[in-house]
C-alpha cells in the first residue's frame, strides 16, 4: 500500500514516478512518521499512516522540485 501511495502522491504534485532510490526513502519516512504518530495519540494504524501521508505530501510541497519560477 505504502508504495502505491507514494507513486500517486508523484503523479499529483511532481507529475512523475518516483525513483527507486526515492521510493525507499519515502518508504523509509512513512514509516518513521508512522510510528511516531502512533506514540503520539494517533489511535490506530490507519489514523497514524494517514497523517505519515499528510507529512509527506506537505515535505513534497515544499520541495525545490515543485517550485516554479517563471
Amino acid at each position: 500500500m505504502l508504495f502505491r501511495s507514494i507513486k500517486r502522491l508523484y503523479q499529483i504534485t511532481l507529475s512523475r514516478e518516483p525513483t527507486r532510490v526515492e521510493l525507499s526513502a519515502n518508504e523509509a519516512f512513512l514509516q518513521k512518521q508512522r510510528l511516531y504518530a502512533l506514540s503520539h495519540g494517533n489511535p490506530s494504524q490507519d489514523a497514524a499512516i494517514m497523517a505519515a501521508l499528510m507529512d509527506l505530501a506537505q515535505v513534497m510541497l515544499d520541495s525545490n522540485e515543485f517550485i516554479y519560477i517563471g
